[in-house]
Formats: C-alpha cells, structure tokens, sequence
C-alpha cells in the first residue's frame, strides 16, 4: 500500500477533512508508526521556496496533521521530531506550518510563531474607491512577481498555483483575480466563499499588490463579482503595520541554520556577529555560527562571544519578528508573510 494511501487512512479514522488546496502524492507523507508498524500518526510535508534576503531558500509546508482517535497526543510531536530529521535530510532551510496545527505540538518542536498577516473587514455596504484598472492575465507569473516582492515569506510553485487555481468544491468558489491600474501598478488578489450560505462572508486569503491604490482595485473587481457580501482581507503586513490589526497567520521552524546565516551574510556584508542555537532534535543546528565580511564559518564557543545564544525557536523569533527586537542584537529582522494557502 502506498505512503498517501496509508496517510489517507489515518486520516479518515480521526474523521477530519483534508486543508483545502493540498496537492500530495507519496513523496509528501510522513508517517509515524507504532511498535507493530501500524501507522497512527502522519502528515503531509509540501516542497515549496521560502524567499530569504532575496534567496528562494528549500522549504516546506506542514499540513494535515493528523493521528488515530485511540492514541494519544504524544505521538504527534514524535511525528514532528521525525519530520523534522526527514526535513534536514533533504535539506530544507526551514517550515512552515498554519495556524490549524495544534500550537503546543508546534512550540514545543521548536517552531516559532513569527508569521503575522494584517486583517482588515470590510462591511457588505462597503464601495471600494479605486483608480481606472484592467483585468489581465492572472497566470503564475504574475502571481510570482507580487510574491518576491514581498522580500520574505512563502514563494508557491506552479504546482500549487495550479492546486489553488483550480480548486472545485462541492460549496466552495474561488476567485483570482489580477490587475494594472492606469499608472501600471500590479496587484493579485485570491479569495473563497462559501456558495450555499450566501449570508456568509467572502475570505481574501491573499492580497498582494505593489501599492494601496492596486489593492483597492483588486478589491473593487473582487466586490463586482461577488456583491453584497462582508470581506475579510488577509494580506502582508509590512513592518510599521499597527498591531491591532495584525493575526498570527504561521509558524515558522529554522531546519538549517547554517543556510541561513549563510544567506544573511551574502546580504548584510558588513555583519560581524556569532549566533550559537540549541536545537534539541536537528543535531547540525547546534554551534556557533559565525558571520563577518560576508563569510559565514561554523565553529565552536571557543573564543567567541555570541551576539545570540538561544533556543532555536529564540533565534527564530529575533532573526522573523520586528525590526527594533533584531536591533537590540544587532541583528538584521524581517516579518515574513507566512501564506494562508
């Protein structure tokens, strides 16, 4: 029987549905097994890019977790530890994981919750002022560009372009939307909403526009094609973003401290520091990572004075939270903008 096939079994025995937009075939699955062999807990684990001080870094995202009703709790941070040894092995930078996943497996994993998204509703009344706009193609491409734009968080492959594009549900539409205004600013807009409970509201899971006049119009084009209803946006927040306005949209999880100290060297070349991890599962993220003139060397403590030494899930935190915390380590922090699909 194969890996999905076993996974889907698992999965259907807890009674739970699968996250809308998954895309997986055996390469995806980790399973964990009991003292028979049998699986009871398992997860599927989706090869994307995460972009890095303008690196597409290895990646993946955590999604469907899930374990037999008559086992306990336990076995899913087993599950977590040996995804994250499989992780390393292929040498993913880091993962992602939604906020669906039970939070305490996740903290307690090493994950971080640095992944913050703006949230803005929007009432069924509500007129989108926007500028003269053209609907155009909302291929891949498109959607790309606004991603790397972005300058940190989750980049799709086409491959999940086309899973989430091409969603059918039996209750639920989707919506892709592209568009220039007239001063040729971009914006991508993806949004879902439920076709039977027309009372229900429409959820923006992705807006990504170069300027607020280009969101406006994705939103308006958004509003003709499906009137009278509440919108709820989900998009980047960006880093002077107000907090009262900001929802945890992800979890993040170093795999591979050396790439990305690496690619943090590459950048800020004038960065002289140390950073020395513990990492209680990934045995290669512990030790002192050493960053100057662009280089970085991994070593010992011997000699050196780390800038930061911590938890792995700490170092996470400073080096994908605000700004101002990173600077009080002399560290360079950037928010990403963990996806929603």
């Amino acid at each position: 029987m194969g890996l999905y096939k076993q996974y889907s079994e698992v999965f259907r025995s807890a009674t739970r549905r699968l996250p809308l937009f998954t895309d997986a075939d055996d390469a995806d699955v980790v399973l964990h097994r009991d003292s028979s062999g049998r699986p009871v807990a398992g997860l599927l684990l989706n090869p994307c890019s995460f972009l890095y001080c303008g690196q597409e870094l290895p990646a993946a995202r955590v999604r469907g977790v899930t374990k037999r009703p008559e086992v306990s709790d336990s076995v899913l941070e087993m599950l977590m530890a040996e995804t994250l040894r499989e992780s390393a092995r292929r040498h993913y930078a880091v993962l992602l994981a939604g906020t669906d996943i039970d939070c305490s497996v996740l903290a307690s994993s090493g994950f971080c919750a640095c992944g913050y998204s703006r949230c803005e509703n929007y009432t069924a009344m509500h007129e989108f002022h926007s500028p003269e706009y053209t609907v155009v193609d909302n291929g891949y491409s498109a959607f790309h560009e606004l991603e790397m734009a972005v300058g940190c968080g989750t980049i799709h492959s086409p491959r999940q372009y086309d899973s989430m594009v091409l969603f059918t549900g039996s209750a639920v539409e989707t919506q892709t939307i592209s568009v220039r205004t007239s001063q040729g600013a971009k914006a991508f807009l993806f949004a879902t909403f439920n076709t039977i409970d027309t009372e229900s509201g429409v959820l923006v899971r992705s807006l990504l526009a170069e300027n607020e006049s280009a969101a406006q119009a994705a939103l308006a084009e958004l509003r003709h094609r499906v009137p009278g209803r509440l919108f709820s946006v989900v998009c980047s927040a960006g880093a002077d973003c107000e907090r009262r306005y900001l929802r945890l949209s992800g979890w993040l999880r170093i795999v591979d401290m050396q790439v990305i100290a690496e690619a943090m060297a590459t950048v800020h070349t004038q960065l002289q520091t140390a950073i020395e991890p513990s990492d209680g599962i990934v045995d290669a993220n512990n030790g002192v990572f050493i960053i100057e003139s662009g280089i970085t060397v991994v070593g010992d403590a011997d000699g050196v004075r780390p800038g930061l030494c911590a938890p792995i899930e700490v170092v996470a935190a400073v080096l994908f939270g605000d700004p101002k915390i990173g600077r009080i380590f002399g560290l360079p922090a950037v928010r990403p903008y963990l996806s929603d699909i």
